[in-house]
């Protein structure tokens, strides 16, 4: 009887190893990559891989060869496809990090993301607007959001004055970070763009309240 388990479990074992070398061994790739033939190839011959041409009648689906992968095959083509959408774009950034924030160039599930650049290019950039940030304050003096910044929109109310910054303990970075992905300011060299780069930003620095607290809170030290 366990002669014949023992048996029975190596063969499936067996299966199972052939079953998955099945499923690795292939030398061809097919790759979804925007911008274009030339860019594709550009992508392939940058990293090493044989362009084969486009798969049939598919639009931006292209197949690469490689007979050595030595690097993650989805880094590789997920960073040339966040380089096709930004060079796609009419919208040019010399923000050094702007090519890397992937929520902003279909670097998600399916390559969807925040659908923020068709906005911007009908000049939709946050201008006239101002946004409060309600967290543990933000840095006014930071360079990506010096700019911007509105001390008007901004108040302490731990200390009940009109400086928001936050407690210099390295832990209290949490509303700059989030001021930054708001309005971080665009081609000035430096860190991001915020999604609505043009807008004004502030803080209401505060306690951890639960949400009704805060509005309550927030209620209280709002100025007319």
């Amino acid at each position: 009887m366990y002669k014949f388990f023992a048996i029975f479990f190596l063969f499936v074992l067996s299966l199972n190893v052939l079953y998955i070398e099945s499923k690795i061994h292939t030398n061809e790739f097919a790759v979804h990559i925007k911008g274009g033939q030339d860019f594709a190839k550009e992508i392939a011959d940058r990293y090493g891989f044989i362009y084969k041409g486009q798969i049939g009648s598919l639009k931006d689906y292209y197949l690469f060869e490689h007979h050595s992968i030595k690097k993650d095959l989805y880094h590789l083509l997920n960073k040339g496809q966040k380089r096709a959408a930004v060079r796609n774009s009419s919208l040019t950034f010399r923000d050094p990090l702007y090519p890397e924030q992937w929520f902003l160039h279909g670097g998600a599930y399916r390559q969807y993301d925040m659908n923020v650049i068709p906005a911007w290019e009908q000049g939709y950039t946050g201008k006239g607007v101002v946004v409060t940030i309600l967290d543990d304050g933000i840095q006014s003096n930071h360079p990506d959001l010096a700019q911007n910044y509105d001390k008007d929109a901004s108040f302490d109310i731990n200390g009940s004055d009109e400086d928001p910054t936050p407690q210099d303990d390295d832990e209290n970075k949490h509303g700059t970070r989030c001021a930054g992905e708001v309005a971080a300011v665009a081609n000035n060299e430096f860190c991001g763009v915020g999604i609505a780069y043009n807008a004004s930003i502030g803080a209401r620095k505060g306690h951890v309240y639960p949400p009704e607290e805060q509005l309550l809170e927030l209620q209280r030290h709002t100025r007319t």
